[in-house]
């Protein structure tokens, strides 16, 4: 279970295929011979067992993905509204390590913000997974980005809430004025009355509304990587 990836056809933010290409996602998945896994949000991931162990053995899969989105990143520079949301360093440096094998191989990205290339390739390898049974968490268990609500939360607080990083320091205000009205915090590193200049805790994954601002792990440039 995860929440539904934002701007997505599920989103109830408003929608946007330029955002998320769905219809290029589950070419991709018939591509490749997978099942369709439809776009989820990384923050908050709940596996059951079998799910986790499998993802487990399918780290170099993963790896293949991200990188054969990658080389198309390196072959394609971003222009136009696609710059706006950056240019990957990795993508930058891959540009001197595509060859034929990986310009054969490499998988258009679809989505325009290319700092989601974890979660595209994490989609993708979901998709190898048979049988896998994917559902959305409620808005109301669990809370992402703009869904920061402390006057609904005064009345019910979500599970969990992935914020993402423009929330940040709203997120620790709201923290430290409802640890100085006694209601204390359920995680972080604030308690009782005290104020503290900067937060002691970081979300899960940091994220713009418009995508990510956090630093991509880069896989190891290497074409040897292969599928299942």
């Amino acid at each position: 279970m995860a929440r539904e990836e934002v701007h997505s056809s599920r989103s109830h933010h408003v929608p946007d295929p330029s955002f998320i290409d769905e219809v290029l996602l589950r070419d991709l998945a018939r591509h490749e011979g997978l099942v369709a896994i439809p776009p989820v949000n990384t923050g908050v991931v709940l596996f059951s067992g079998r799910a986790a162990r499998s993802m487990a053995l399918l780290e170099r899969v993963f790896l293949d993905y991200a990188w054969r989105f990658l080389c198309w990143q390196a072959l394609h520079p971003a222009s136009g509204p696609v710059a706006s949301y950056g240019e990957l360093d990795a993508a930058l440096f891959a540009r001197s390590l595509v060859g034929p094998t990986e310009r054969a191989r490499a998988l258009p990205f679809p989505s325009a913000n290319r700092w989601l290339l974890d979660e595209a390739a994490f989609w993708l390898t979901l998709g190898h997974i048979r049988g896998l049974r994917v559902a959305d968490f409620r808005r109301a268990d669990v809370a992402q980005g703009g869904e920061f609500d402390p006057h609904q939360w005064a009345v019910r607080e979500p599970v969990l809430y992935h914020y993402f990083s423009q929330n940040t320091q709203r997120i620790y205000d709201w923290m430290v004025d409802r640890a100085a009205l006694g209601g204390g915090v359920t995680q972080g590193g604030c308690h009782g009355s005290e104020k503290r200049t900067q937060p002691e805790w970081r979300g899960q994954e940091e994220h713009h509304e418009e995508g990510r601002q956090g630093q991509f792990v880069r896989a190891q440039a290497s074409s040897s990587l292969g599928g299942e």
